[in-house]
């Protein structure tokens, strides 16, 4: 079989790579820090021979083709996302089946948890679902699927909850800074 050459990347280009979901392996989609280039095309990446020689009946279709692999480059594994969403639905479902178990809905909460647990992956702006007792709710989130092994080891969710948890950090400062504003303002107009 005819196969080119891994060529391994460069010190930058592994720092760069390590655990963000656009340098993972072009076969097994599983994001590495060292990942290895195809030695014709220098556009695709391989976290190992293995994936490179599995990968190389379809990838040598295109791989000398530019155009072809300059428009994929700006893509994310197109399989990878709908994966993901999947597997994200399905945590969300199992979640709010949890959480219903623990905290029993009421009337007037109702619908309100069935669409707070969905826009938690969404991407979405998260303050506008969760309120005050977003941090707690997460934070609770988390502890309860680092429980499972399987949830816990998975490189997409580790990186998916750190980033959430800055995001949500970011988002609780604004907030204590803007009610902080809040008091000021009142105070002065109290004053005045």
């Amino acid at each position: 079989m005819n196969t080119s050459p891994v060529v391994p990347s460069t010190s930058r280009q592994t720092s760069e790579a390590s655990l963000d979901s656009s340098h993972c392996c072009s076969n097994c989609f599983i994001a590495n820090p060292s990942l290895a280039k195809c030695g014709r095309c220098m556009k695709v990446q391989y976290c190992s021979q293995t994936c490179q020689f599995a990968a190389w009946k379809s990838h040598k279709l295109v791989c000398g083709d530019s155009d072809i692999l300059s428009e994929l480059d700006s893509l994310a594994p197109p399989h990878k996302s709908a994966k993901q969403e999947r597997r994200y639905k399905e945590v969300a479902e199992k979640e709010l089946e949890l959480f219903h178990k623990m905290y029993p809905t009421t009337s007037a909460q109702g619908p309100f948890e069935s669409y707070v647990f969905p826009e938690l992956f969404c991407g979405s702006d998260v303050s506008l679902c969760f309120g005050e007792e977003k941090g707690i709710r997460f934070r609770e989130y988390r502890k309860q699927c680092e429980k499972d092994s399987r949830i816990r080891k998975d490189s997409v969710w580790s990186a998916w909850v750190k980033e959430t948890e800055a995001r949500l950090r970011i988002e609780v400062a604004h907030l204590i800074a803007k009610e902080k504003e809040k008091e000021r303002a009142s105070k002065m107009n109290t004053r005045a």
